[in-house]
């Protein structure tokens, strides 16, 4: 019998969790689901809009961060549907977010609750906080069990330098949540908000280089 390595059989689970959520919610577009780092090390997971293109045309991308992949599989499946609410609004033009992403309005609150979301208010972020609501990981059982048989690696998130060791290399990298990198100095850096072109998500800043990595 031929034995898949972990990371093949992790993007199948994800791959078939997200049909599940699909079948359930049949104006949910096909996506390109991506393992990795959400660039602020914060995030479980996010969502950019048409930033892959494919012979039929653009494809949006849901990335699940690798950071939170050593939590239970309802937490991980919840993140899944999270990022199915935006692509959702995104695939009918209904704008969910601002401030670069981070606040979630009440189209959002509407669409997560749709998909059997609880959601939490904040003044910071509106409505960005989701949980499974009661009922929810019952639709999706064997989904989230897949899940769990495969969650067996996870990314360990690197240090990151504070603004004095960045001072003391003189250059900063900053990540946008699409995973676009830029490097410039501090003084840049302090200027103002730098918003990527691609994703429309803002810059943040990573670990210190030296220019020698540039």
């Amino acid at each position: 019998m031929t034995t898949f390595p972990p990371e093949l059989r992790l993007q199948a689970a994800l791959s078939n969790a997200w049909r599940s959520i699909q079948q359930q919610h049949p104006d949910v577009p096909d996506v390109v689901l991506v393992v990795g780092a959400d660039g602020r090390g914060k995030l479980y997971g996010h969502f950019c809009g048409g930033i892959w293109q494919r012979h039929d045309g653009a494809v949006s991308e849901v990335l699940i961060a690798g950071d939170g992949l050593n939590r239970p599989a309802g937490e991980v499946f919840g993140t899944l549907l999270h990022e199915a609410a935006h692509a959702r609004n995104n695939a009918h033009n209904i704008k969910d977010t601002s401030r670069q992403g981070r606040y979630h309005n009440w189209w959002f609150r509407k669409a997560a609750e749709d998909f059997g979301l609880s959601v939490e208010d904040d003044l910071s972020n509106g409505c960005a906080h989701t949980d499974l609501a009661i009922g929810t990981a019952s639709v999706y059982r064997s989904q989230i069990d897949r899940l769990a048989r495969n969650l067996d690696q996870w990314r360990t998130a690197k240090p990151k330098r504070n603004r004095t060791q960045a001072r003391a290399t003189g250059w900063l990298k900053a990540t946008c949540p699409c995973g676009r990198i830029i490097r410039l100095s501090l003084v840049s850096f302090d200027l103002g908000s730098i918003t990527c072109g691609l994703c429309k998500g803002s810059f943040q800043i990573g670990d210190g280089l030296d220019p020698a990595d540039l």
